[in-house]
């Protein structure tokens, strides 16, 4: 009796794919029959193999493989039985009722999955699969009322009304904007803006809980809105790049949907407002953890960057940043209405006291004196008043602080593209660890950084430590050491040089407790090269040995060296270790002698008072002597006064680290 893999083994047989060839699988799913069950019946589809640069069209599909149920869900495929996945199938199933009949590319079924050749060959095609597809339905789940409230929330809320004309050009009316969220706050027009539930973020008295139960239908709540964002879609190192790629991706939950080009402007205006799950927070975004709604802004602002091709980020200008801007300028409305409001609050409470008690003779001084006293009271009380008015009796997601927003929009728009990639390596997962170096490589071609980085194609036959040798070798190449440096000393990839970082482990870009600050090393040149033996060659000097190790439970490792030396590292290190000083890094680095090389072991500081203190003086004080020496050996038999130019490239010695 044939078994589901021979049948499967024989299925891609007769749809065999040439392995140099432009040709893919697509996946032809028939409507639903209308005369069985509500859902449409087994799902039946034709499989065919077409040419890329043919006049085929198609759309694509991206979603989280998931699990297989206890009882796998099949779909037939040329009449063969083909089992996926439970959330596969349900994309599929839903997709098959909004659209009836429709063709589609869909890895899991159209790339032989057993095949390593295959699957590497098709991997390097996924860049005009996605970017030529007609749409690519971004798939992050089953619907259910609480998504379609979410859904229908996203695509009215952000005052979109406000930014455009009726033809569609960009033309802000700021205070008409803010005057809509005033009186929707006060219940005087339909929000569009999640409410916070009562007892958490909202008091009993308020006029949102007032109002609720006149309410025709129930909105979309804060908790409803980070479920939704909280999908295991956005976790994965694969969506990346396919919604980075293509031209009209369209987001699917259940039978809802919506439109990518609408959704992106949803989540920029929910990240300027006091949204839970989207709080602006630039010193601990860059994590594996971040909030749900970070990750979609993160998304949304790397889409943007790629789409418009941005080499220099500080001059960057796309329709995302004008409308981010435009929702800047809602919150800068919100601060000056609420001081003017201050302000009227307190001449009306002075205008009252000199009606009453207008000075006459003697009283005067007294006059004086009480004006003295009560107006930072009067000031405080109408503050209070302003709160009272606008926080508790209409409470709701309310505007950042202006200063806050510019910090977070410059830092946000003005990260350049490598970084953004970067950050997705740092904040999603893979099933696959080999997934992180070739899950970006089509995103990363098609990009302005294809033609610098080279990057080899997608093969699934070498290991993990060699796909991320290969991938950090062209991904920094060319950049500052404390872009590689960082992540390699959290955590390195095990069989591979010490400067290999393990990106299947949880890292931090901006790891506080190994720099915090930026460049302490004198000259702004990138000393960081490989030589043709794969070693890493850095600048820099070794000045002390390590010795009196000591381990700590909580801390780490504390040591000291030769010359009164001591400090503490975050990962084991020995006696005989050598401290050293690497231009670009802000604090030195513990390094391992193998012979003609080093191994890169750890930072050589945990705490906060080195990197103000000892670190820059340390620093200084070497570099100085090092330079020195340099100066005199340079200047030997040159005319007196002959100025000699230095830079750290020319007169540190090279560091080698294998």
């Amino acid at each position: 009796m044939a078994t589901q893999d021979d049948d499967t083994e024989t299925f891609y047989g007769r749809l065999h794919i040439p392995p140099k060839s432009r040709c893919i699988r697509l996946l032809h799913v028939q409507g639903p029959d209308p005369n069985v069950a509500a859902d449409g019946g087994p799902i039946y589809c034709d499989v065919a193999v077409v040419d890329l640069d043919s006049d085929s069209t198609w759309t694509a599909l991206s979603y989280v493989w998931g699990t297989m149920a206890s009882e796998p869900d099949v779909i037939f495929c040329n009449q063969t039985a083909f089992r996926v996945t439970s959330n596969c199938y349900s994309a599929l199933r839903h997709l098959r009722q909004i659209l009836g009949s429709f063709t589609i590319w869909v890895d899991a079924i159209c790339i032989n999955q057993a095949d390593n050749l295959e699957k590497g060959h098709q991997v390097g095609l996924m860049d005009d699969i996605y970017s030529r597809a007609g749409t690519t339905y971004i798939w992050i789940g089953e619907g259910s009322e609480s998504t379609e409230r979410v859904v229908k929330l996203l695509s009215n809320t952000g005052f979109l009304e406000y930014f455009l004309d009726a033809n569609g050009q960009i033309k802000p009316r700021v205070w008409a904007a803010y005057l809509s969220y005033v009186m929707a706050q006060w219940g005087l027009k339909r929000s569009t803006l999640p409410i916070l539930e009562r007892g958490c973020y909202i008091p009993r008295f308020s006029i949102a809980n007032l109002l609720q139960p006149f309410r025709k239908e129930p909105l979309c709540t804060v908790h409803e809105l980070h479920e939704f964002f909280q999908c295991s879609w956005i976790t994965r190192i694969w969506t990346f790049q396919e919604v980075l790629m293509p031209n009209n991706p369209i987001v699917v939950c259940g039978l809802s949907q919506i439109a990518w080009s609408r959704l992106e402007l949803s989540i920029a205006f929910l990240a300027s407002i006091r949204t839970p799950g989207f709080t602006v927070n630039i010193r601990t975004w860059d994590n594996r953890h971040l909030r749900s709604g970070e990750k979609w802004l993160n998304v949304v602002f790397a889409r943007d960057a790629y789409r418009t091709k941005v080499k220099d980020s500080s001059k960057h200008n796309s329709h995302l940043r004008n409308y981010w801007l435009f929702c800047i300028s809602i919150g800068r409305a919100h601060r000056n209405l609420n001081t003017l409001l201050i302000l009227v609050f307190f001449t009306f409470v002075w205008s009252i006291y000199f009606a009453m008690y207008k000075p006459r003779g003697g009283q005067l001084a007294t006059s004086l004196f009480w004006l003295i006293i009560g107006t930072p009271v009067a000031i405080v009380g109408a503050g209070l008043s302003v709160h009272v008015l606008f926080y508790t009796f209409a409470p709701g997601p309310s505007f950042y602080n202006l200063a806050v927003l510019h910090k977070s929009v410059t830092s946000r728009i003005n990260r350049d593209f490598r970084t953004r990639i970067l950050t997705a390596l740092c904040t999603r997962n893979a099933t696959d660890p080999r997934d992180f170096s070739f899950g970006i490589r089509s995103v990363l071609q098609r990009s302005h950084l294809g033609t610098q980085l080279q990057l080899p194609p997608a093969d699934y036959s070498i290991s993990k430590a060699e796909a991320y040798k290969q991938f950090t070798m062209r991904f920094f190449q060319g950049q500052r050491v404390t872009k590689l440096l960082p992540l390699a000393l959290q955590h390195r990839c095990e069989g591979a040089p010490s400067w290999v970082p393990d990106f299947s482990k949880r890292l931090e870009i901006s790891p506080g407790k190994i720099y915090m600050f930026s460049d302490v090393t004198e000259g702004s040149q990138s000393y960081q090269r490989w030589n043709s033996e794969d070693k890493l060659i850095l600048k820099g000097l070794v000045f002390q040995e390590i010795h009196s190790v000591t381990k700590h439970d909580t801390r780490g490792w504390s040591f000291k060296a030769h010359g009164g030396y001591s400090s503490f590292a975050s990962r084991p290190v020995r006696d005989g270790d050598k401290l050293a000083l690497i231009s670009g890094m802000p604090c030195p680095v513990v390094l391992r002698d193998k012979g003609n090389s080093f191994e890169l072991v750890s930072a050589a500081n945990v705490t906060r008072w080195w990197l103000f203190g000892m670190t820059s003086a340390l620093w200084k004080s070497h570099n100085k002597q090092k330079r020195a020496k340099w100066k005199e050996i340079q200047g030997t038999g040159l005319p007196p006064g002959t100025v000699v130019e230095d830079d750290p490239g020319d007169y540190l010695d090279d560091i080698l680290i294998s």
